[in-house]
Formats: C-alpha cells, structure tokens, sequence
C-alpha cells in the first residue's frame, strides 16, 4: 500500500511538472543594435531571459544586461553592462501571438524629460538615471518555429540609456527605427533571437528514476 502511494505521488509531481512546464515557458532573448557612430564595432546588445505564460500570453519577469556601447573606447574594447532587473511596465499583446515587454534598470518607466515613458524621444529626466530595453516576441518565435524575428517587425524594437556613461550631456542613448531614422546616435535593431530553455534533464532523470524505481520494487516483491 505504500508502495502505491509513493507511486502515486511521484506520479502526480511528474504530471504537475509537466503541466507547470506547459503553461510558463522560459526563453533566452539576445537583441542587437547597430551603431553607426561606432562603425559598427561596437554594437548595443541585450542578452536577457523572460518567462511566458502560454494561457496569459503574457511576458513576466523579464531581465538582463544592456551593453553601453560608449564605454567600450574607455575600458579597452569592453563594454559596461548595465542589469535590467525591474518590470514596471507590464507587457502587452497585438492579438496576433506577438507580445511586446521591457525591462528597466530603475523600478520607473520614468526616464525622459516629459517624465514619459517615450520610446523615441531623447532628453534625459533630470534626477533620474534610468535605462531601459524593449523586446518584442513574435507568434513563430514563442512556438520555435523561428528564432529570429523578423524584419518587418525591427519596429517594435527600443532601448534607451539615460545613464552617465551611456551619453555625455542631457541627452539618452537611444536605438529605435532604421538606417534611415535611428537613435541619438543613428543607432537601430538588426535582430533579436529567441530560444526557449528546456527544463533541466535532472529534473527528468530524476522523476523517471523515481518512478522506474518504485516499479522495479513492485516486480520484486511479486516474484
């Protein structure tokens, strides 16, 4: 009898497992910049991860480091990071299994001058030091159909850099846009790969043995 109830537990914690790992799915996110100022040798990169609820279809606990592409000339070719660990905002969807979210160095969307939360303008807020970056996850993204967004959606693409070493002056680093109508410094999105992040194998091997385990015992006892 208590064999049983051993079996049943292990396998009722392997369905909730199971079910836990279907509803929040987490993914690795790396989001690049151009920046022409720098001849393109010193990019913008945000290489975060996010958690997706797939009944939600939301997008929480976002985070991650955000490169400054100025600093890499003052600290021989490498790049300050800055660690963007608040959600302030929360994300949204466009009805069509795209989902846009942010995450923030300080726990405020406050970060331009008109104490907005603008994606594209570019005067710091004066006291605030905050910096920021804006991903956006397609439909065949979050189901791996595709790990790469597409170019058609660069658009929905921001980051912004309010902080001392981001840009000298009253004004944020800031990439959004094109080639064309980029940033403060020209900067602009040229990609973003996605990638879901399986659920540790020991986690696995460990339910599976469990269960494995407790059957081999059962075999026993019987013979």
């Amino acid at each position: 009898m208590e064999s049983k109830l051993i079996l049943a537990a292990a396998i009722a914690l392997a369905m909730t497992a199971s079910a836990a790992q279907a509803s929040i799915v987490n993914y690795n996110v790396q989001e690049t910049f151009m920046e022409p100022a720098y001849g393109g040798n010193q990019n913008t990169v945000f290489n975060g991860t996010f958690a997706y609820d797939t009944e939600a279809k939301t997008i929480t606990s976002m985070t991650g480091a955000l490169s400054e592409a100025m600093t890499a000339g003052l600290n021989g070719g490498v790049q300050k990071l800055l660690n963007l660990n608040f959600n302030p905002a929360a994300s949204s969807s466009d009805g069509n299994g795209g989902v846009t979210a942010s995450a923030f160095l300080l726990n405020t969307t406050s970060i331009y001058s008109d104490g907005a939360f603008n994606t594209t303008a570019l005067m710091k807020q004066s006291g605030i030091a905050n910096a920021y970056a804006t991903i956006y996850v397609s439909a065949a993204q979050l189901s791996g159909l595709d790990p790469l967004l597409s170019a058609a959606s660069f658009g929905n693409l921001f980051y912004g850099d309010c902080q001392p070493g981001g840009m000298m002056g009253p004004m944020c680093m800031t990439g959004f846009g094109d080639a064309d109508n980029g940033g403060s410094m020209g900067g602009y999105p040229i990609s973003e790969r996605v990638s879901a992040v399986p659920l540790p194998p020991v986690v696995w091997t460990f339910l599976s043995g469990m269960i494995g385990f407790l059957f081999l015992g059962k075999q026993r006892k019987t013979l």
